[in-house]
């Protein structure tokens, strides 16, 4: 007797002729979709392999927070693969080996949670994101990713591509909670790195590898107000303000060793290492990190006080 290995619910609708391969080991489900956008309809649904599931949508591009996406689940992987996907709210991925390949990337504006994620293409990852890995999380392709929100993993964290831009963003190897040295933090590129404004962390011991051409350490300016209402001056009446020019983020560290294969340049950013820092081709600072008062206030009431 077949028992079949997968349990597939679509508002008792299967749209664009879904095939569920039932010539597959019992446990491991494929189910393929052809059609483009909106002929994958998973409303109130699942798709469940006790084993495994694969789905294929090459011709569509899918939002998996939506309510259509439905459940989708494997007993110890699951694989999707789909033209483009556009999570734009929770989306939590079983907890399993997950691997999502997209020829046209992936555009998070909400939040991805998954123990063990691969994603093979281009990431998008727009400003207030998230994607966390509680294990481990590769990013592989021959695209060119940014990330302005977060990305993070709780052990390792590998990224592969033509670039990486972290502007603004975070990426994040490790945590208090991680065991001592799983924290490591690598990356690939073809192209250079960019961290403007952004950080790039990497904790519990670990370490910070980075093989591109050139990767640059970009500060943003911040400003800050000092107020003076305290103290001397403020006993007789004076109250003033001080405006700071601050760079801000731009910075590489790790509790390990940061290892640079290619140059290093040092632009309002910086490179820190508990255990050192390395770079093939050498560091070179265009301009160091600085604190500068930008403007002083006004003074107000000494004189005044004084003739009273």
């Amino acid at each position: 007797m077949y028992f079949a290995p997968a349990v597939f619910l679509a508002d008792e609708v299967a749209h664009a002729a879904p095939i569920v391969d039932p010539g597959a080991p019992v446990g491991d489900v494929t189910v393929n979709v052809n059609g483009g956008d909106g002929s994958f309809t998973n409303t109130n649904g699942q798709i469940l392999g006790q084993n495994s599931l694969t789905v294929n949508l090459p011709n569509q591009t899918v939002d998996p927070s939506a309510a259509t996406f439905g459940t989708l689940n494997g007993g110890s992987a699951f694989d999707l693969s789909a033209q483009a996907i556009s999570n734009s709210g929770a989306w939590v991925l079983p907890g399993t080996a997950v691997t999502v390949t997209t020829t046209q990337g992936l555009t998070n504006a909400g939040t991805i949670t998954v123990n063990d994620l691969t994603i093979d293409g281009a990431l998008a990852n727009q400003a207030g994101a998230t994607v966390q890995a509680n294990d481990a999380f590769t990013l592989t392709g021959t695209g060119a990713s940014t990330n302005a929100g977060t990305v993070e993993a709780t052990n390792t964290l590998n990224i592969t591509g033509a670039s990486y831009d972290n502007s603004n963003g975070s990426t994040l190897a490790g945590n208090s909670s991680s065991p001592a040295g799983s924290g490591n933090l690598d990356l690939n590129l073809t192209g250079d790195l960019t961290n403007a404004g952004g950080t790039l962390n990497v904790y519990a011991g670990g370490n910070l590898t980075v093989n591109a051409p050139i990767t640059y350490a970009q500060g943003v300016t911040g400003y800050s107000v000092i107020n003076q209402d305290q103290g001397f001056k403020a006993f007789f009446g004076s109250t003033w303000a001080e405006i700071i020019a601050t760079d801000v983020g731009g910075g590489f560290t790790a509790d390990g060793l940061v290892t640079l294969t290619g140059d290093g340049v040092i632009d309002g950013g910086y490179f820190a290492g508990a255990r050192g820092v390395s770079a093939t081709g050498g560091i070179t600072t265009v301009r160091a990190p600085t604190t500068t008062p930008v403007q002083l206030g006004e003074h107000l009431g000494l004189t005044t006080w004084w003739w009273r």
